[in-house]
């Protein structure tokens, strides 16, 4: 039989463990818990990830829309068409396949064999013919803001071999040019690193600069408050003098485009085009990532929108 003594000593036990520093035991480790959150971090950081890119193509189907009424080019596709031992071949045709379908001819250089073109972006192609030769239809995938430099060999007519070859992929970078304000101050494309710079070229005996001038200007008006644009118009004149009574006969000596002269009258070229009007977007770092050879609306609240699109793409 128990004594009020054994009892209080049977009640001892608990606390004399306390007070002696016994540790409670240890909680183990929930193996299947572990598993379960890591799983869980693991498809919640995919499930963001594809989010984050779906939106990113998105945002760029959604700025491609803005522009794709203008009509522009990403790429510069330039090259030469040779026979078997290295010659140009007189009569050479080469045809731009833009998404399957077949452009205006592009002028090949005589005596180099060389030409040049500005296509868009993706799968694109080039058909080339001559006089006693076996033509091509050749493919490649052009990205943005590149230039791909091709050689094209074409074999006797009723062979096999005629063949496209790339030869480099480089950077499409705008030329680091200075040119002259109608003061005749320097001015650098360098000076607009970190801006959107909307380069056009033009000159006063151009019948289709003409038209497209006051465009040019109507877009540089509402693009005023837009520190993030700049709008150039770079004038190939042989005189310098014949710009400032042009832009007063139109009404234009007022107005919001940095208007520009090249002395050299041959930057465009530089660029990749022989013909104006045309305008090319310089980004932010420089690189050319869409070209409009010819003329465009550029006054239109579509031409805005492709502008806007192109900030920070």
């Amino acid at each position: 039989m128990a004594t009020p003594d054994s009892e209080a000593s049977s009640s001892v036990p608990s606390s004399a463990s306390a007070a002696s520093g016994a540790r409670p035991p240890r909680r183990r480790l929930d193996a299947l818990g572990i598993v379960a959150f890591v799983l869980y971090i693991a498809v919640g950081g995919v499930l963001v990830f594809g989010f984050g890119q779906s939106l990113e193509s998105a945002v760029r189907t959604q700025n491609e829309t803005a522009c794709r009424a203008m009509q522009p080019a990403h790429a510069q596709v330039t090259g030469r068409v040779l026979d078997v031992d290295g010659q140009p071949i007189e009569g050479t045709v080469v045809v731009p396949v833009i998404d399957g379908r077949g452009g205006a001819p592009v002028e090949v250089d005589a005596k180099e064999g060389r030409f040049q073109l500005f296509l868009p972006r993706g799968d694109q192609a080039l058909r080339v013919r001559a006089p006693g030769k076996e033509g091509i239809e050749a493919s490649f995938v052009l990205g943005d803001s590149e230039i791909l430099d091709v050689e094209i060999t074409l074999v006797a007519e009723g062979q096999d071999g005629s063949a496209l070859q790339e030869v480099r992929r480089s950077p499409y970078e705008a030329p680091p040019f200075v040119v002259q304000d109608l003061e005749g101050r320097e001015v650098a494309l360098s000076e607009f690193r970190g801006k959107l710079v909307v380069l056009n070229f033009w000159a006063t005996w151009c019948e289709p600069c003409i038209t497209e001038w006051p465009q040019v200007a109507k877009l540089s008006e509402r693009l005023a408050d837009n520190g993030d644009v700049v709008v150039l118009a770079v004038s190939i004149d042989e005189e310098r003098d014949n710009i400032g009574p042009f832009l007063a006969q139109m009404s234009l000596d007022d107005t919001d485009v940095r208007v520009l002269w090249d002395p050299s009258t041959k930057l465009h070229e530089q660029l990749g085009s022989s013909k104006i009007p045309d305008t090319y977007f310089v980004d932010e770092q420089g690189q050319v990532h869409s070209v409009f050879v010819n003329t465009r609306e550029w006054g239109s609240p579509g031409a805005l929108r492709c502008v806007e699109s192109s900030l920070g793409r």
